[in-house]
């Protein structure tokens, strides 16, 4: 995550000197090859991700224990919708706004409500 800030961050855009965030690409250190900076922070993050993983359990860290209680595998109900009445709507012909239907006014062009 820091790598991928700090990069994207001194980028600065094509022909605007001291600008920042110019651009999603950068060379990779090491290989000087321009890949997107997103990509070259999560190669990162994988590398730095397994290597502490090897030197914890190594070291016979605890693992810890997984605190997720049943209930936070649920989301929360979906609030109902409830329709509003458009003024004007019967008056047009529909149930929509104006225009909804699909109805013409002169020269073609859809209904209008200014």
């Amino acid at each position: 995550m820091a790598y991928g800030t700090i990069v994207a961050y001194n980028t600065p855009a094509p022909g605007v000197p001291g600008s920042h965030f110019g651009a999603s690409t950068a060379n990779v250190p090491g290989i000087n090859h321009t890949v997107y900076i997103a990509l070259t922070a999560l190669v990162i993050n994988l590398v730095v991700a397994a290597v502490l993983t090897a030197i914890f359990r190594l070291a016979k860290l605890p693992a810890g224990a997984d605190e997720t209680a049943p209930g936070n595998y649920v989301t929360d109900a979906v609030p109902s919708v409830r329709r509003v009445p458009v003024p004007g709507a019967a008056a047009a012909g529909g149930a929509g706004p104006a225009g909804a239907t699909g109805a013409t006014g002169a020269g073609g062009a859809a209904a209008s409500e200014t």
